[in-house]
C-alpha cells in the first residue's frame, strides 16, 4: 500500500505536469476544460451528455496517453501490473485532505468542484474506447471517493448563482475516518457501470444541494434572513395586478390581488426559512435560521 508520502508526490508532479502546461498539453486541456463542466453539467441536469468533437476527441487520446505515463511511472511495476489498490488509497487520501502541506503553495487538494473533472475524463476516456480497461478502473476510483470530498470539501457561502462550479470549495474538515472509506470501498466495488453511473450522478446532486444551501446567507443576531423567492413572487403578483388593471378589471378587484401577493410572500418567506433550518442542520451548517 502507498505510504502519503508517495501519494503526495504523485499529486505534486501530476500537478507540475498539468496546472499551467503551455504547448499542445496546455492547448489540450484548455480544449477540454469546458467540455467535461458541460457533460458534468448534462450528468447533474439529467440531459443528453455531449459527444466530443473530432478535435475534442484527438486531445482526449493525447492527455489520457499523457496521464497514463504519469500512473503507470508511480503505481505500474515492471510486469506492467498496476497497483489500482494503491491509486484507490491515494485518491482516498486527496479528497480527505490527508495529502495537503501548508507549505505548499498548492496545497496538494482538490481544486473545488474540478474534483468531477476527474471521473468525467474517466469517462469520456472509456466511452471513446481510449485504453478502456485502465480507464474504467480510474473511473470507479473517482466515483468512490466523492462522497469523501463533497464531505470534507464544502462550498463557501455568498450570493446564489453560479451552478456547481461557480463556488470555491475549501478543506473544512474533519476528514472521514478510516472505517467510512473502508465502507465507501466495499460499497463501490460491487457496483456496475450503470450503477457507477447512478452514483456519479447522486454525488453530483448532493454537491449541488451543498452549493444551494450555502447561497442561503448567514444569519447572526436574530436578524431575519434575506428572502430569495418571496420578492419575485411579490413583484410576479404585483405585476398581474397592474396587468388586471389596465385590462379594465376593478380598481377594488386589483387591490385584492395585490393583498393576496403580498400574503402568498410572506407566507413563502417562512417557508423558506423552515426549510433552510432543516436543509442547513442536514448538511452541516452551523448557522440555520434558530
Amino acid at each position: 500500500m502507498c505510504t502519503v508520502a508517495e501519494c503526495r508526490t504523485f499529486f505534486k508532479d501530476f500537478d507540475d505536469r498539468f496546472l499551467g502546461a503551455g504547448g499542445q498539453t496546455g492547448t489540450d486541456i484548455s480544449t477540454l476544460i469546458p467540455f467535461l463542466r458541460d457533460r458534468v453539467n448534462a450528468r447533474l441536469n439529467g440531459t443528453p451528455i455531449p459527444a466530443a468533437s473530432p478535435d475534442q476527441t484527438a486531445a482526449a487520446r493525447r492527455l489520457a496517453r499523457e496521464q497514463r505515463e504519469e500512473y503507470d511511472d508511480k503505481f505500474t511495476d515492471t510486469s506492467g501490473v498496476t497497483d489500482f489498490d494503491c491509486i484507490q488509497a491515494c485518491f482516498a487520501r486527496f479528497a480527505n485532505g490527508e495529502l495537503r502541506d501548508p507549505s505548499d503553495p498548492k496545497e496538494r487538494g482538490p481544486n473545488g468542484a474540478y474534483y468531477f473533472l476527474f471521473a468525467e475524463f474517466a469517462a469520456l476516456a472509456v466511452q471513446l474506447g481510449i485504453d478502456a480497461s485502465f480507464w474504467r478502473e480510474l473511473y470507479r476510483t473517482s466515483v468512490k471517493t466523492q462522497e469523501i470530498f463533497i464531505a470534507v470539501y464544502p462550498p463557501s457561502t455568498g450570493a446564489p448563482g453560479g451552478g456547481i462550479f461557480g463556488r470555491s470549495r475549501r478543506f473544512k474538515g474533519p476528514p472521514v475516518d478510516s472505517t467510512r472509506k473502508d465502507d465507501l470501498h466495499r460499497e463501490y466495488e460491487s457496483k456496475t457501470d450503470s450503477e457507477l453511473d447512478g452514483k456519479f450522478k447522486d454525488n453530483l446532486d448532493a454537491a449541488n444541494a451543498q452549493a444551494m444551501v450555502a447561497s442561503v446567507p448567514r444569519l447572526s443576531d436574530g436578524n431575519e434572513a434575506l428572502v430569495f423567492i418571496a420578492p419575485r413572487v411579490r413583484t410576479m403578483l404585483n405585476g398581474i395586478s397592474s396587468y388586471a388593471v389596465e385590462s379594465g378589471v376593478s380598481p377594488s378587484t386589483a387591490a385584492q390581488l395585490r393583498v393576496f401577493g403580498e400574503h402568498v410572500a410572506s407566507a413563502l418567506e417562512l417557508l423558506r426559512v423552515g426549510v433552510a433550518h432543516e436543509t442547513m442542520g442536514f448538511l452541516g451548517r452551523t448557522d440555520a435560521p434558530g
